[in-house]
């Protein structure tokens, strides 16, 4: 989703992932209705099945990189091979050696890969990212832009990814949908 600041691009994202509520319309995951006004239906978000990287990465600071990679496991009770799951998700992101870490004491980049960790880790059938590289300079976006098509590739999900930046969505995106006061336009 491309478009300038105030133009809908969150929000959206936010009502798909059951954050925010629309006030008419349907939300269709394959077909099959996860919001539709007319139904009264709006299923809440955990039972979505997406993953969501904020624009801030919204780590805890209070956990270690490993916890934090663990949160939505334990949340949803899924500790059967938590250590692996948790460890895998790491090594894909190359930060396997940070487990102990605390995110204060990690670059913007790396906090970026404990937020895409998260996400690997909870295995969601949707990728989401609001604008995930706003706050990364130059240097770091481009290398992490390569770390994201990686995982991409490796996760075969579905991505909804959310951009101001025309370049970055040019280089990152397979289709591009322009957002602009609030109109959409494929």
């Amino acid at each position: 989703l491309l478009g300038p600041s105030g133009c809908g691009k969150t929000t959206l994202l936010r009502m798909i992932a059951g954050l925010e509520t629309p006030d008419a319309g349907e939300i269709l995951f394959d077909g099959k209705p996860v919001f539709s006004a007319d139904l009264g239906l709006n299923l809440p978000p955990e039972k979505r099945n997406i993953g969501f990287v904020f624009q801030d990465f919204a780590l805890w600071p209070h956990l270690t990189v490993f916890e934090n990679v663990a949160f939505p496991l334990r949340a949803r009770k899924d500790l059967s091979d938590l250590k692996s799951k948790v460890t895998d998700a790491l090594s894909l992101v190359g930060l396997a050696d940070f487990a102990d870490r605390y995110p204060a004491r990690l670059s913007g980049g790396q906090q970026q890969r404990v937020a895409l960790a998260r996400m690997v880790a909870a295995h969601p059938g949707i990728f989401m990212f609001d604008e995930p590289m706003s706050a990364l300079d130059s240097y770091l976006k481009s290398a992490l832009e390569q770390n994201m098509l990686d995982l991409f590739d490796v996760c075969n999900r579905t991505v909804l990814y959310v951009s101001h930046d025309i370049d970055e969505a040019c280089r990152l995106c397979q289709r591009i949908c322009v957002m602009h006061l609030s109109l959409i336009h494929i």
